[in-house]
């Protein structure tokens, strides 16, 4: 039959919190952090998100991520391998853990690097016509305070992605 009660008006589940479990936590947390970067990594790369790539993890959590290898293989489309990275990468730190994706075989070096250099141009271009901007006194008094700030965000936007396009470069050359 039909309840007494309305939903709203049970008590909620409690959980004992002898069941928690903060080293659980830790490792999903470590593999949710990955499964994130190697897709990051993937699309730095211009690579397919349905490709399957290898990647080497090295580091104190390396033993987490290689016991949950086929959940990272599901999750992120990545084969996970403790060995070190011959040729050039792209790398990404996550937590203890540095991840590794080789480029060789994968990608056309010298187009994926030509690629990197023109979005570093365009990129450095864009930052400085954004500081010209925000240091025009006749624009800070006069543009909108929310304007000036979204303006403030996008340099600062462009100031990371330059910051990691040339990381990225510098891996890829062997830095």
């Amino acid at each position: 039959g039909f309840r007494e009660r309305q939903l709203g008006e049970d008590r909620w589940i409690s959980v004992d919190p002898e069941l928690r479990d903060p080293d659980a936590v830790r490792e999903f947390g470590l593999l949710m952090d990955t499964t994130a970067a190697i897709r990051n990594l993937r699309a730095e790369a211009g690579l397919d998100p349905r490709q399957t790539v290898n990647v080497h993890v090295q580091g104190s959590g390396s033993g987490t991520l290689l016991a949950a290898a086929p959940v990272v293989s599901a999750l992120a489309r990545a084969e996970l391998s403790g060995a070190a990275p011959a040729g050039p990468a792209l790398q990404q730190p996550v937590g203890t853990v540095e991840l590794h994706l080789p480029l060789s075989g994968l990608v056309d070096l010298s187009s994926w690097s030509a690629r990197q250099r023109k979005r570093l141009a365009d990129l450095q271009r864009e930052a400085e016509r954004l500081e010209r901007k925000l240091s025009n006194e006749g624009f800070l008094t006069k543009a909108n305070p929310e304007v000036v700030a979204k303006e403030r965000e996008r340099l600062e936007e462009s100031r990371s992605l330059i910051g990691r396009l040339e990381a990225s470069l510098e891996q890829v050359s062997g830095g």
